[in-house]
């Protein structure tokens, strides 16, 4: 359990992403091959554990940034964020991320994949959302594909997680237009939910009168702050910069859960 020892509290568990021991993906990254199949391919190959990819894009998409706005066209030696996100929230534990042209850089919470094009995630944790820095060609049109673990026998890609983006003065993609319309409506969806969330309770929360504490790792903390009747009054810390989210389920599978998630631009807003 979560929750420290002799303290008894309805609820608690639902934090399962956070307290189950089991690990849902390759704690360390995606392999560099299953059975002798690259992994790090176009569309990135299926991860070596579960069935074949579920049907569908599970709701991860793929977006290219410029600042933090959702763009199809990119311009030369300009450094760009690319994001896999849930449209819906979902968190996921695992990912590759394959692009065919341009350079990366991996940030401290992804690993460079043994593909040179390829970056995979560094640890197992539920995450809402991954940002790679990338830099553009000059010319062309860079295509962009994933597969992503949402837990150990659920992954979704197969060609169905991909967007493609050109350089400034190209033909715009119509799927990257879709994809940039659902990350600005995620945006908007994860304001709006963060704003209702908070406006109840804008006082300062004393977290030391907490009756359940999740330590989520990375010094993101979850307090369950008392229940009134059937409503669990919950708080979350994280020290850093980025998304951070919250499922709530009856069960690990989080089928039919909730996810609230936030984040923080470098402009802190």
């Amino acid at each position: 359990s979560a929750c420290r020892r002799g303290v008894a509290m309805r609820g608690c568990a639902v934090f399962s992403w956070a307290v189950l021991p089991s690990v849902f993906a390759f704690s360390a990254g995606a392999p560099k091959d299953n059975d002798g199949v690259d992994i790090c391919s176009s569309p990135p190959g299926k991860p070596g554990h579960g069935p074949e990819f579920a049907a569908g894009d599970g709701s991860y998409h793929i977006a290219l940034l410029d600042g933090d706005q959702p763009v199809c066209e990119f311009e030369a030696s300009k450094t760009y964020t690319v994001v896999i996100f849930s449209s819906t929230g979902q968190p996921f534990k695992g990912y590759v991320l394959h692009h065919n042209v341009g350079v990366h850089t991996v940030p401290d919470n992804a690993t460079q994949h043994d593909g040179a094009n390829c970056v995979t995630h560094s640890s197992s944790a539920p995450k809402a959302a991954v940002s790679i820095p990338w830099t553009p060609p000059s010319t062309g049109e860079v295509v962009f594909t994933a597969s992503v673990v949402q837990a150990h026998s659920t992954f979704f890609g197969g060609g169905a997680i991909g967007t493609t983006v050109v350089a400034a003065g190209g033909t715009v993609k119509p799927e990257c237009q879709t994809v940039a319309t659902a990350y600005t409506s995620m945006l908007a969806t994860s304001v709006t939910t963060t704003t209702a969330a908070t406006t109840e309770a804008s006082d300062e929360v004393d977290t030391s009168a907490f009756t359940c504490r999740v330590d989520a790792g990375e010094g993101v903390q979850i307090y369950a702050l008392g229940i009134d009747n059937d409503r669990v009054r919950l708080g979350i810390s994280a020290p850093v910069d980025g998304w951070v989210s919250v499922g709530v389920a009856g069960d690990s599978g989080m089928i039919g859960g909730d996810v609230v998630a936030g984040g923080a631009s470098a402009r802190g807003d």
